[in-house]
């Protein structure tokens, strides 16, 4: 966290003061924690209060600065108004709160720097500490906080971490979401926030959940991020393609995920099916680097090999999956 000095608290309060025409305002001293600037999703689920809800108004309530060795940027703190509709963790009476974070603002950008704005109308899971009788966001600059383009839930799934509740407000649809927003932001959530917070298992299962009840265009995209997450892609691609009721844009967009995976998703096959020692120890080893919240690389592999093991299409991708499940994954 940036400290500053008595005398620096007392004039950023002032100049706060002043900026806000009397209303009262928090001196806070910007905080962004972490080795380059980089969002820990872990830290933040640390959060005492999860909430998700609607930006209902963000103001300006003054400016800061962030230095980090050699680079440093203007912040501009926000005081932002969130009316709640889910409290995934913690305990919040009130129906709206008031949220302070401070936003970039001015200043050469760190390349590995993700900075991310929040703005009015959006719908946001926000990871707050309270201050006082209102709050601030976990993390300046960079978020603390996941964009929602899946409309309203007014029910949150029971017996579910966390991690795992967000996971199902990102993916599956709620009220009142715009449909083409959706769609647009599915993959993205799918292949990166969901997938870091509940692994693949869990993501694929999400995906298959959706297609079985979105629209067709939601239907279609969800299995166009199963094709991409899976290592061996996804059957799912195969009815777009061949399904003469499928839209002309949705079997277009269909080929162009399997043009640009599907030689990928060959290999690992054949690679499978030829070498499935060598395919394992590839594959785990690119999956040690990512630390998962609610999953972990050995239930992803043991989901993958059994789902591979009950493959009616291929006796040898079938044995070779079994001796792996056996002799291999209880060695991770």
């Amino acid at each position: 966290m940036q400290h500053s000095g008595h005398h620096q608290v007392l004039a950023f309060a002032l100049a706060l003061s002043l900026a806000a025409g009397c209303s009262s305002v928090p001196a806070l001293a910007p905080r962004l924690d972490l080795p380059g600037g980089t969002p820990e999703v872990k830290v933040w689920l640390d959060a005492p209060i999860i909430v998700v809800g609607q930006i209902t108004s963000v103001a300006s309530r003054g400016k800061n600065s962030i230095r980090r060795g050699d680079w440093s940027i203007d912040v501009l703190l926000h005081e932002i108004l969130v009316d709640v509709e889910n409290v995934v963790k913690g305990h919040i009476e009130k129906a709206s709160v008031r949220v302070y974070r401070y936003g970039f603002f001015d200043g050469p950008i760190p390349g590995n720097l993700p900075v991310d704005d929040i703005l009015p109308g959006e719908r946001r899971v926000l990871f707050l500490i309270p201050y006082g009788n209102d709050f601030r966001i976990i993390e300046d600059v960079v978020a603390g906080s996941f964009p929602v383009a899946s409309g309203r839930h007014p029910q949150l799934a029971e017996g579910k971490s966390a991690a795992e509740q967000i996971a199902r407000i990102l993916v599956l649809p709620g009220e009142g979401f715009d449909e083409g927003d959706y769609v647009r932001t599915l993959d993205e959530q799918a292949s990166g926030t969901v997938y870091f917070l509940v692994g693949l298992r869990r993501t694929v299962l999400l995906l298959r959940e959706l297609m079985g009840q979105g629209p067709q265009a939601v239907s279609a995209q969800a299995c166009s991020s199963l094709y991409q997450l899976q290592p061996f892609g996804d059957p799912c691609i195969d009815g777009l393609l061949q399904d003469s009721n499928t839209p002309e844009p949705m079997q277009t967009k269909a080929l162009e995920t399997v043009k640009l995976y599907g030689d990928g998703k060959r290999r690992q096959l054949e690679e499978l099916r030829q070498q499935p020692a060598h395919w394992f120890s590839a594959w785990i080893e690119g999956q040690r680097p990512f630390s998962y919240v609610a999953s972990s690389y050995q239930e992803d592999a043991q989901f993958i090999l059994t789902e591979m093991a009950q493959r009616g299409d291929d006796p040898i991708l079938r044995r070779n999956a079994r001796m792996l499940l056996q002799d291999y994954v209880p060695k991770i």
